[in-house]
């Protein structure tokens, strides 16, 4: 996923969440062509996502806070403002990579 977003071939949706309480500020969604899921093998596959669904909303209110909960934790952590990517199968969020904010 990572290189779609280094490549722009995704705009990905934006998310405001205040880091303290916990809540969502702010919100734009940017429509959406594809979606990248696994196929019978586990491989990435790349599929084209239907007309009805290009302009939803990718992750859920309660998952864009969940993972607002996992970017404190980590921060707090490490202490220092840090940049994670994540995946999510199955509707479990997973951590796939920390960074530190240079």
């Amino acid at each position: 996923m990572c290189e779609l977003l280094l490549d722009k071939a995704v705009t990905p949706n934006y998310y405001s969440v205040n880091k303290y309480e916990l809540f969502i500020k702010d919100k734009e969604l940017s429509k959406q062509f594809f979606y990248i899921t696994r196929d019978e093998y586990g491989n990435s596959t790349k599929k084209k996502l239907d007309l009805e669904k290009q302009n939803r909303q990718v992750l859920s209110d309660e998952e864009v806070i969940k993972i607002a909960e996992y970017y404190k934790k980590i921060s707090e952590y490490y202490n220092r403002e840090v940049t994670f990517e994540f995946g999510i199968e199955n509707s479990k969020i997973y951590i796939i990579n920390v960074k530190e904010v240079v």
